[in-house]
């Protein structure tokens, strides 16, 4: 993360963050799977093997300026995050048992090794504005627009909201909000009907 005060009123920050994550899920034995309505016997029927990059770039601008209505604070930025998923998965067989050890039914799965690959890159765009009339309230007016990667998808969310101060020094508040969120999609989401 880098910081610039570019002037009493502008303050930029820069931040890039790299991620990267390996995971191994492994049965611990060759037992069948079998699924009871008491009890779940034998080993794990899946083995995977995923590997996860993220690269993400965050750049903001803030700063404040005397304008209509009273004094503003201001935001706005980008937010960019590159992810990469690539894994395998094979499955076995497992075994859906009645109470009484009966076979209800059997799942089989393909018993080749399947290969999941997914890249996307979210992309965000954000803006706000807090005005303040005076010392004891003030007012904040905000909108995102996100684009989902895994998705494709095009998300805009307004927010909006308002603070009274109910005594100078600030330690009584009285805050109302509104607004619209968007979790990111997981890149397992995207590979989900590749397994």
């Amino acid at each position: 993360t880098e910081r610039a005060l570019w002037s009493e009123k502008l303050f930029t920050e820069t931040t890039i963050e790299v991620n990267s994550y390996s995971n191994d899920v492994m049965p611990r034995g060759r037992s069948a799977m079998e699924l009871l309505p008491e009890t779940t016997l034998g080993n794990f029927f899946n083995r995977q093997h995923r590997e996860t990059s993220t690269v993400q770039f965050i750049e903001s601008a803030s700063g404040t300026a005397h304008g209509w209505g009273g004094m503003h604070l201001y935001k706005a930025g980008i937010d960019l995050l590159y992810n990469r998923f690539s894994g395998y998965s094979q499955s076995r067989p497992v075994l859906i048992r009645r109470s009484d050890g009966t076979l209800a039914r059997r799942l089989d799965f393909t018993s080749a090794q399947t290969a999941q690959l997914e890249n996307s890159t979210d992309v965000a765009l954000y803006a706000q504005d807090r005005i303040q009339p005076g010392d004891r309230w003030y007012t904040e007016f905000g909108a995102r627009l996100d684009r989902d990667g895994v998705l494709g998808r095009v998300n805009v969310t307004p927010r909006v909201g308002v603070a009274f101060l109910l005594n100078k020094d600030g330690s009584s508040v009285i805050r109302s909000g509104y607004g619209l969120f968007f979790e990111r999609t997981p890149s397992t989401a995207g590979v989900f009907t590749q397994y």
